[in-house]
């Protein structure tokens, strides 16, 4: 056989680097007909910016930022001939961004759950890999050693908590590693008069939040590690990944005990330690709300990345709050319910325990049953009610699918370590960026296009009072708040019976014209806040806090000493005491790093193995103390 006579043709890649072009010239399957407006103006703007490394695309929810991100990440396979990730939070979300590929004829690869699909698409640098933030950052990931050219980081304002999944050790309060590792602080608790919260944590209280020091972390460091192996943590697969980080750096770790569980985490996310923010990689983050500087740098070590923000209305629903009557959180929950008794809802409540309070037959949202559970609850008629417990992204019921969603009580964090930073050390500036995320993701639920319209019920007096206060409010974006505060004058009509809550619910559900007729001739009429600024000095202490811990995980005792020094007392310069003591508690940590004992917690006394502690309590008392009081 003549070998020269076989019929091959050689495959040509597409050079286009356009993302405009890569678009005009697909095939399109679904329901994509057009780029929007500002669809357009991101990829444009992002095009014409694409050699800087760090770019964030701010598009509202329902804005089309999930085909924005695809043709972006097709955009670098074309240009690096490389391997490019698109990570999303959830595998619902890997689920959901693969569904448009599809439709847009754009060839993907996904992995999640261990299983590749389309795999020789990514192998073959012909296109991005769809994945997850598990995946990515966990401590055995399959990308950990992959030469990645491209990663586009979907929903980048809520990624703190995802990836920061992947760097805690968590030991439930059923596990028996609970028992003997809190144990092995219990005498610092009983030194400290802290031993009835002590208790309440062994007794499963969930309220219940305990700091372990730093010293008596390194002090245990030995045993901690051997109770852990002990019990599993290598191998079971709920800990083994997180593992992988941790097992060499649990002296510098934050160890927080709870009615829950322990929870073993860095006081600072260590992506630093990933090859994914070295240079030569092209990184963009994909985020429904303008992120905070201090949160961006919190979360990927970004200090000044440029930032594309399209005009268009794309993602402005029109929104009804209500704040529910009532003097007290049962009160309200109750009339909740009876302005929602023919209607579906959604609840979403801040923890178990917030959701106990209502009613036991109301379904909850179990995780493990993923994307079942919300098409049955999407599919399902009204009055048909779920309850998720602090699920404020990943889960999407837009249109008729769901359009009263009910905010039970204020957002608070998912972790141990936030929950401790937002109640214990209330950092203010950081506390409010928190809450008002967390807010505009549990509204985005429901409201995912600028068609999109519905109610939402504030319950929980908390909330209501959080919602009301200007200071809060200018963490928002300018239309949320309009529409907060167009609810708090209908209140005021409720109030003086000028209209009831059922006239004007159904007004907004059924798309009544007097009803469009009253918001769209209001609400723009609303004075805002600026979107609040964090101090120019706040955003350099953060970020020089990240160069700190840095040092302290690469065992540089002396650096981060002197670095953690001058933090502190920037912080205490500018009227922050609660920040300063933190900074000042792991400078203690740098100098029994740097074998600087009697600068740190004192000396170590040969005989008892104990730490004296004059020296310990000047860098540390006043944290533990703010904690004891203040959770």
């Amino acid at each position: 056989m003549d070998l020269s006579k076989l019929p091959i043709k050689a495959t040509k890649r597409v050079r286009t680097t356009d993302p405009q072009e890569i678009f005009n010239s697909l095939t399109l399957r679904g329901t994509v007909e057009n780029l929007w407006q500002p669809q357009g103006e991101a990829l444009k703007d992002w095009h014409m910016r694409r050699d800087e490394q760090d770019i964030v695309v701010e598009m509202t929810t329902g804005g089309g930022k999930t085909l924005v991100g695809l043709l972006i990440a097709q955009s670098i396979v074309n240009q690096t001939q490389g391997k490019t990730l698109i990570v999303c939070s959830t595998n619902q979300l890997v689920e959901q961004t693969a569904s448009r590929a599809a439709e847009c004829g754009i060839r993907v690869a996904t992995y999640m759950k261990t299983t590749w699909t389309e795999k020789s698409v990514y192998d073959s640098c012909v296109g991005a890999c769809i994945t997850n933030y598990a995946a990515l950052f966990n401590g055995k990931s399959v990308f950990r050693n992959e030469e990645i050219k491209g990663l586009i980081f979907d929903d980048a304002h809520v990624a703190s908590n995802a990836i920061r999944g992947q760097f805690t050790l968590k030991i439930s309060q059923t596990d028996a590693a609970f028992g003997k590792l809190s144990n092995l602080f219990r005498g610092h608790f009983a030194r400290n008069s802290q031993s009835q919260q002590f208790e309440e944590a062994l007794q499963g209280h969930a309220l219940a939040l305990l700091f372990v020091p730093t010293f008596e972390v390194r002090r245990n460091v030995g045993l901690i590690s051997k109770i852990l192996l002990d019990n599993g943590v290598a191998t079971s697969t709920t800990t083994l990944f997180s593992w992988a980080h941790l097992k060499d750096k649990l002296n510098v770790c934050t160890v927080l005990i709870s009615g829950l569980g322990i929870e073993i985490s860095p006081p600072v996310l260590p992506t630093f330690a990933t090859a994914y923010f070295g240079a030569g990689l092209k990184r963009v983050y994909l985020t429904a709300t303008l992120p905070s500087a201090v949160e961006f740098i919190r979360t990927f070590g970004i200090t000044n990345p440029r930032r594309v923000t399209p005009g268009g209305k794309s993602g402005e629903a029109q929104r009804q709050f209500v704040f529910v009557p009532g003097e007290t959180d049962e009160e309200q929950r109750e009339n909740a319910l009876n302005l929602t008794k023919k209607l579906k809802a959604c609840i979403i409540s801040p923890s178990t325990r917030a959701a106990d309070e209502w009613p036991a037959e109301i379904p909850r949202f179990d995780g493990n049953q993923g994307q079942q559970a919300i098409d049955a609850f999407r599919n399902s008629p009204a009055p048909s009610k779920l309850i998720m417990v602090a699920r404020y992204d990943g889960v999407d019921l837009p249109g008729d699918s769901c359009r009263v969603l009910m905010l039970d009580g204020i957002p608070t964090g998912s972790s141990l370590l936030e929950r401790f930073m937002d109640q214990g050390l209330k950092i203010e500036k950081l506390r409010a960026s928190h809450t008002a995320t967390r807010v505009v993701q549990a509204i985005g639920r429901i409201f995912r296009s600028n068609t999109d319209h519905g109610v939402v019920l504030v319950c929980g007096t908390d909330l209501q009072a959080w919602l009301k206060d200007p200071n809060n409010q200018k963490f928002m974006p300018k239309l949320l708040q309009q529409q907060i505060l167009l609810g708090l004058e209908l209140r005021r009509m409720v109030d003086k019976k000028k209209a009831t809550y059922d006239e004007l619910i159904e007004g907004v559900l059924k798309g009544r014209k007097d009803w469009d007729d009253l918001y769209n001739g209001v609400v723009a009429e609303f004075e805002t806040n600026n979107l609040a600024d964090e101090p120019q000095w706040f955003v350099e202490t953060i970020a020089k806090e990240r160069e700190a811990y840095q040092k302290l995980w690469m065992a540089n005792g002396s650096l981060a000493n002197a670095k953690y020094s001058a933090v502190a007392s920037e912080a205490e310069a500018n009227g922050e005491p609660r920040l300063a003591s933190w900074f000042r508690h792991w400078q203690g940590m740098s100098l029994l790093l740097a074998g600087q004992e009697d600068g740190a917690d004192g000396l170590r006394d040969i005989d008892h193995r104990e730490l004296k502690r004059p020296i310990a309590d000047k860098l540390a008392k006043e944290t533990c103390s703010l904690i004891a009081q203040n959770t």
